[in-house]
């Protein structure tokens, strides 16, 4: 029997899958197969099933296929499906194995914190930046921070975007910050999971349209997932072919939930979830249309490329840029958003495709490599 992600005593991935590559994984992520492990992935590990978590998940898989041993410490929660990843505490930070912490503007006590410790003990480190949006509540770390970039021994700013806002506000040396996007191949783990109870009108719609929230929180006072703009567009195309699906993570903003449910409850063929406990790619799967209306993102969307690797429509707001497959609109603009769903809803054209491919992963292999924070690993090994 095939041993899934969700099972009571399940593994990382399928370990009674005969190839080499399977067998290798399930034998380098299970505890104590690499008693020193080559490097230590440090991040929100799942839940909540962020596209932080799913891109760490995603490196560590793609690690571990080219012979690297990883262990992970999370800072959000951890799973009995996942025995490599440990809840983080002040003993990990002690460590010596190089590390690789994964950040945002949100994180900075955090990542102060440790990157002092790390550069105490002289504990090779790199940061891989999700985004970087203005906190004027966070704003008296810039100093310390600007200090924990420089002594790092890589740093990942997941697009020129990202990159501009670190030079900008800690002064940084733009020669120094690396930018790799943050879209890795599908998991085996999440492609193994199974696909979670979603709603009968959803599934049953002749077209289905997902969306999803991170969390629900505002951003310079307006909804920072674009889930309002989202809806104005639903209830202006009033189509009873269509069914629109919003997946929710953490709720940070309470009014802003309550104000989610009443607009859900007076539309037709709206469906809410809260708290998903599976991936979003077996959802993804079962959508024709997946829409990204953020206001504002770190990078091209994690959700938006796993829908364009699917095969699905994928639309994105203007608000940063987005892989060359997706179809734009105006951020903000319901009406804009409307039109774009209506056209590529009633289309003939088959959705453009993007082949899978692991070049991110190559590129930051080939960076920590260089900066001594992964072993050469030979075609052998």
């Amino acid at each position: 029997m095939k041993t899934t992600c969700c099972t009571s005593h399940s593994i990382p991935w399928s370990c009674t899958n005969s190839t080499e590559t399977a067998v290798r994984i399930c034998t380098l992520l299970l505890p104590g197969s690499h008693s020193v492990p080559d490097i230590i992935l440090h991040g929100p590990f799942p839940p909540p099933f962020g596209g932080v978590a799913l891109h760490i998940i995603r490196l560590a898989e793609q690690l571990v296929e080219r012979g690297f041993g990883v262990r992970g410490h999370s800072t959000a929660g951890v799973r009995h499906d996942l025995p490599w990843v440990r809840k983080e505490g002040f003993p990990s930070a002690l460590q010596r194995t190089p590390v690789h912490l994964h950040t945002d503007e949100g994180n900075a006590r955090r990542t102060v914190l440790l990157g002092r410790v790390w550069t105490a003990l002289r504990r090779p480190y790199a940061l891989t930046v999700h985004s970087f949006r203005h906190r004027p509540d966070l704003e008296h770390f810039d100093a310390a921070l600007a200090g924990v970039y420089h002594n790092a021994r890589a740093i990942i700013a997941i697009s020129s975007e990202t990159r501009t806002a670190l030079v900008e506000r800690l002064k940084l040396n733009p020669d120094t910050i690396s930018v790799i996007p943050s879209a890795l191949p599908v998991s085996h783990w999440e492609q193994e999971c199974p696909k979670p109870d979603l709603p009968n009108g959803w599934l049953q719609a002749k077209v289905r349209v997902l969306a999803n929230a991170g969390r629900v929180v505002r951003y310079n006072g307006a909804d920072l997932y674009g889930i309002d703009t989202l809806l104005d567009a639903h209830n202006q195309l009033s189509s009873p072919d269509m069914a629109l699906l919003i997946v929710l993570g953490e709720i940070v903003d309470n009014d802003l939930y309550r104000l989610y449910q009443e607009r859900v409850q007076a539309l037709r063929n709206v469906f809410l979830v809260h708290g998903l406990q599976s991936p979003l790619a077996p959802v993804v799967h079962e959508a024709h249309i997946v829409v990204r209306p953020t206001r504002t993102e770190g990078g091209e969307s994690l959700t938006l490329v796993e829908a364009i690797e699917d095969g699905v429509w994928a639309v994105g707001s203007d608000s940063v840029r987005r892989p060359p497959e997706a179809v734009l609109f105006k951020t903000g603009d319901a009406a804009d958003l409307a039109r774009v769903l209506h056209t590529v809803s009633t289309t003939d054209t088959t959705a453009p495709a993007m082949p899978r491919n692991a070049v991110n992963a190559e590129a930051i292999i080939q960076l920590f490599t260089n900066r001594g924070l992964l072993p050469q690993v030979t075609a052998n090994q």
